[in-house]
């Protein structure tokens, strides 16, 4: 017996270092929280491809779909534990 991978709803059961988030709504709705999402590192080919729009120092942030219950916009802030503050300036919706 297999059973097939759903990437929306599997994630929190496959990645490790899955860290809690407040998503704050750039027009000041409501906030909401988000404990399985996913902070990794641009790589050196997004960094190549962007045109000199990432830096180094961005970071790409994973959100399960099932935690949200309207999509991120541009502009909104993902807030983790440590207080710092990341604004969305670019969004990619991954299907499953």
């Amino acid at each position: 017996m297999t059973s097939a991978l759903d990437a929306v709803d599997d994630l929190s059961l496959v990645a490790d270092q899955l860290e809690s988030v407040t998503l704050r709504r750039r027009g000041g709705g409501p906030a909401a929280n988000i404990a399985h999402a996913l902070r990794r590192a641009v790589t050196a080919r997004e960094l190549d491809a962007s045109g000199s729009k990432l830096a180094a120092q961005d970071v790409v942030w994973h959100l399960p779909a099932n935690e949200l219950a309207d999509a991120p916009q541009i502009g909104d802030v993902i807030v983790p534990a440590d207080g710092q503050r990341w604004t969305i300036l670019e969004l990619t919706r991954s299907a499953a």
